[in-house]
């Protein structure tokens, strides 16, 4: 296979090409000033044309190039009969994929000398997408690159991209494989494949070890509860379809060992694939977890071909998970009706016909919700008022990490009975997210306000773990959708120290073993963290302190001897991203007014003796 690393440098410079070519078509065509304006005059979006053009054209240029690379992917690694773009030579040289390609190329635009390159590669890709398990891989309605089209300059530069060669004749890039069920080389891609893109979505890989460790706490006891019949799992924030991979092998195995032998692989394969959702705003994200899920499934049934695969029944969508499906929220505070429309949900210009499919499953409750959200701001002033109306947990200068922790638990089934009085168990939730609103002012209402409502049973402080691409300071929460037990603590890993290096194997990071051995131990303290089971009254109030080796403990003490370390501030100062800001009281003290002339509103007051 083509190395990675230049895999993603070429495809990087392709994508900048092809959005180039877009860019200028785009803005003259008037079908795409009128999808902004109608959406800037609903309110749906704030943004300028050119800030939302620019969404547009990138997402149609990753999609163009995502596209031909999983159409190469399946010639190359002869899952499909027909060459239609390149493809690495047969060992008997007389037959040249890259010769059938050209060939194939030259009948069609024989048959319709009107179209050029562009055209091809769409006819290409309808071609495709008439096979059972591609359908919506390229389905006209849910792939960008149908309604943004390129150049046929664009098209032919995309083409002869594939099919250059070296000096020797042979195609240079080939993603013929040795193990197709490895496709996370898909997610490098989707994580790096376009910078622009990469910003705006905070796109990141969750490592394997980190999604296995909450599937081993969610979808591994759901299993046990609610059996594999009607199952329903979803990562609200499905990226490149990591935690939905993961979700898949766990099922399928589950599946083959109840069914047992003498079934035919295909039927545990699609049976575990119907109980798999996944939803994301980034519409080519949700293609590269189609295709993976695809691959897998194929590997799974033992097929070499994609005309034996048959439609495996999981259900991916793009849309915006923080507003598809909701409405308002509810007077008593936690998300209630998720069935509620709310006038402004819209589909996405560029995949429509993922919309109905993105309201049906943001529409129901699910068995097990897990994943890995965003922990950016939302910069559009028009979405960032859609999503505060409709979550109570957003206050002050809130991230998405708030509403996104409100939503999951929201999506997972309570344990009321709507229909009855009766109970039912509760569906399962876990998430890795940022800390950020553990300590800062705006978590405030989703600790005291909502998380009290619903049974946490493990807070984990990751901060000191080493993640890869994980900058920000982590937090791992697990729980179920029902009213807690106060007699039940909560599970608590509490940080001492950090990693102290950065490890050959991040799975096996220091940290992170201390953390899977002893999250079972309650009392046990290592130099790294300790494990104890904590009063949930504690993490009904805001912040949480997270440390460990005593930390928790003497913040308590401090406060019950009437010193309280925390309290209601005012701003002082634009300290941003920082916790603290040190300043010596002599600087304000004496002083009636403050910067600009302007009265300070409070007065000095200690906050622990000094």
């Amino acid at each position: 296979m083509y190395p990675a690393a230049d895999l993603l440098r070429d495809c990087q410079k392709l994508v900048k090409d092809l959005e180039h070519d877009l860019r200028g078509r785009a803005e003259r065509d008037p079908a795409v000033v009128a999808q902004y304006e109608d959406a800037r005059q609903r309110g749906v979006i704030a943004i300028t044309f050119g800030a939302w053009l620019a969404e547009q054209v990138t997402q149609a240029a990753v999609a163009w190039v995502l596209a031909t690379v999983f159409v190469r992917f399946l010639e190359d690694n002869r899952l499909i009969d027909q060459v239609w773009i390149s493809g690495p030579d047969d060992v008997d040289q007389s037959r040249s994929r890259l010769r059938q390609a050209v060939l194939t190329r030259e009948a069609y635009l024989n048959e319709r000398p009107q179209d050029n390159d562009a055209q091809y590669l769409q006819h290409v890709l309808r071609q495709v997408g008439t096979l059972p398990a591609c359908r919506d891989l390229f389905a006209e309605d849910r792939n960008p690159l149908f309604r943004l089209p390129i150049s046929g300059d664009g098209g032919r530069r995309l083409r002869t991209f594939w099919q250059e060669q070296d000096r020797a004749g042979v195609v240079i890039r080939t993603l013929q494989t040795d193990s197709l069920a490895d496709t996370r080389w898909l997610g490098d891609l989707y994580q790096d494949l376009s910078a622009d893109a990469r910003k705006r979505f905070a796109l990141l890989q969750t490592p394997d070890f980190v999604e296995e460790f909450i599937l081993d706490y969610t979808l591994t006891p759901a299993i046990r509860t609610f059996g594999l019949e009607s199952l329903r799992a979803i990562d609200p924030t499905c990226g490149s379809g990591h935690f939905l991979l993961g979700m898949f092998h766990r099922l399928w195995h589950a599946w083959e060992q109840q069914l047992g032998p003498g079934v035919p692989a295909k039927e545990a394969v699609r049976r575990a694939m119907t109980s798999i959702h996944g939803i994301d705003l980034n519409p080519f994200a949700v293609a590269i977890s189609r295709f993976r899920l695809m691959i897998a499934g194929l590997v799974a049934c033992g097929l070499t071909r994609m005309k034996d695969c048959p439609d495996f029944g999981f259900t991916l969508a793009v849309g915006n998970t923080l507003i598809v499906g909701t409405s308002r929220a509810s007077t008593s505070g936690f998300q209630e009706d998720l069935l509620a429309d709310s006038g402004a949900d819209h589909p996405d210009y560029l995949t429509p016909g993922d919309y109905p499919n993105a309201k049906r499953v943001l529409s129901q409750r699910y068995h097990v919700v897990v994943g890995n959200p965003p922990y950016i701001a939302v910069k559009d002033a028009a979405e960032r008022e859609r999503i505060k109306c409709r979550y109570a947990s957003c206050h002050m200068k809130w991230t998405l990490s708030v509403p996104f922790t409100e939503r999951f638990f929201a999506l997972a089934q309570d344990a009321s009975d709507p229909t009855t009085s009766q109970k039912r168990p509760a569906g399962y939730v876990g998430l890795i997210n940022s800390n950020n609103f553990t300590k800062r002012e705006f978590g405030k209402k989703l600790i005291e306000e909502l998380l009290p409502k619903l049974d946490l049973t493990h807070v984990l402080d990751t901060s000191g773990c080493y993640i890869p691409g994980h900058g920000t300071p982590t937090v791992i929460l697990f729980g179920l959708n029902q009213v807690p037990s106060a007699q039940r603590p909560i599970r608590t890993v509490q940080g001492i120290r950090g990693e102290p290096g950065k490890p050959d194997d991040a799975a096996h990071g220091t940290v992170w073993s201390a953390m899977v051995a002893n999250i079972g131990s309650p009392g046990a303290e290592t130099p790294w963290l300790s494990v104890a089971d904590v009063d949930r009254m504690v993490f009904a109030q805001h912040p949480w302190s997270l440390g460990g080796g005593g930390a928790s403990e003497l913040k308590l003490k401090v406060e019950s001897a009437g010193h309280p370390i925390h309290g209601d501030f005012g701003v002082l100062g634009m300290t941003n991203a920082d916790e603290v800001m040190l300043v010596d009281g002599g600087a304000i003290s004496g002083h009636e007014t403050g910067p600009h002339g302007r009265p300070w509103r409070s007065k000095i007051r200690p906050v622990v003796p000094v």
